[in-house]
């Protein structure tokens, strides 16, 4: 084992790296370069042995609030209407994860060598984390949930972006998103907002005041709920610019990278067969509902494809902020569907297993 790297070391390889790999994945035009291509660039070097330092929370949920910002400032008091009517496609993404969560996990128990309680906890679409601190909380296996949850989450980061722009240059001929005019500034309005301090600190304060009180989906949540909330009741608040946001993706992709260590990579070989298939069913379930969302609701396929992934609220959300999706209608319902399976899923699970 190599001598361990400084903190400090640590920060500027990994944001090296994964700048490298979104400049690289950004020249092959592979969508969400940022995430994806940080993401692989980091855990490519990390299977190599590199003893990076272990990342601090604070850096995560740093990365995370501004995420909810830029989110947030998307609200706006004419989008009201839009947004209550999202109210039935969130119940239908909520209901959808919770019976595909439970569905998998039957399956994985009869065709994996594990409990019943540690497949139901491994199936369920919802945070990497949360998950693994269920299972945890419950004494499954631990190392199990988090290896399936990781490469399922993996795989979302890149397949959805990639389907969302096959679909988008199958419909308008090129590989450019349609832009979402819904997610354009009114210049005039933002002379006349308050400074972007403002914004910064209530999205800050909201975001950390979450993640303390452990509310599902934590810092970027709060950030989100609470500047939205402010836009949306006409509050004048400067709308965080989206020209950065790279820098954050690239953040958040080098810090799920660094989990895939060598230890997970070996952990992999005598279940890839079933992890392959997991991964691939619950892809492909975010695909069918993202399809019925835009046909049943009207929501443009880009958004849908992206609201239904089952992965995680801020991952989902930058890449939305990068592809010019509907961010607000990606986070609302990626946040409803993340609620409900940590709420609902846990007493399910413990009835089925007694």
């Amino acid at each position: 084992m190599t001598k361990e790297l400084s903190l400090g070391t640590t920060l500027i390889l990994i944001y090296i790296i994964g700048y490298i790999g979104y400049i690289i994945f950004k020249k092959i035009k592979i969508p969400a370069a940022g995430i994806i291509g940080s993401l692989v660039a980091n855990a490519a070097v990390s299977l190599l042995g590199v003893n990076f330092a272990e990342l601090p929370v604070f850096i995560s949920v740093l990365l995370q609030i501004t995420i909810g910002i830029i989110a947030g400032s998307q609200f706006s008091k004419e989008r009201n209407k839009q947004i209550k009517a999202l109210g039935l496609p969130s119940l239908l993404a909520a209901f959808w994860a919770v019976a595909v969560g439970l569905i998998l996990g039957f399956l994985l128990f009869i065709l994996a060598d594990v409990d019943i309680g540690t497949a139901f906890f491994a199936a369920a679409p919802g945070g990497m984390s949360e998950m693994s601190s269920l299972a945890m909380m419950y004494g499954f296996d631990v190392p199990t949930v988090v290896l399936l949850q990781f490469l399922r989450i993996a795989m979302v980061y890149f397949s959805i972006p990639l389907v969302a722009s096959y679909f988008a240059k199958k419909s308008d001929g090129s590989t450019k998103i349609v832009h979402n005019k819904d997610n354009e500034v009114n210049p005039e309005c933002e002379e006349n907002s308050y400074p972007l301090i403002f914004t910064i600190f209530i999205g800050a304060a909201a975001g950390l005041i979450a993640w303390k009180t452990n509310i599902p989906g934590g810092a970027i949540v709060g950030s989100l709920v609470a500047v939205g909330a402010c836009k949306s009741s006409g509050v004048n608040l400067k709308t965080m610019p989206k020209k950065h946001i790279s820098i954050y993706q690239i953040g958040l992709g080098a810090s799920l990278g660094l989990t895939f260590t060598p230890e997970v990579a070996s952990s992999i070989s005598g279940m890839l067969g079933i992890i392959v298939l997991f991964s691939f069913l619950t892809v492909l379930n975010g695909i069918i509902l993202g399809i019925i969302m835009h046909k049943k609701f009207g929501i443009d396929l880009t958004t849908s494809l992206l609201a239904c992934a089952m992965a995680g609220v801020s991952q989902m959300s930058a890449i939305a902020l990068e592809m010019d999706a509907d961010s607000v209608v990606v986070s609302i319902i990626q946040t409803i569907r993340l609620t409900s399976i940590l709420l609902i899923f846990p007493p399910i699970v413990l009835y089925f297993i007694g």
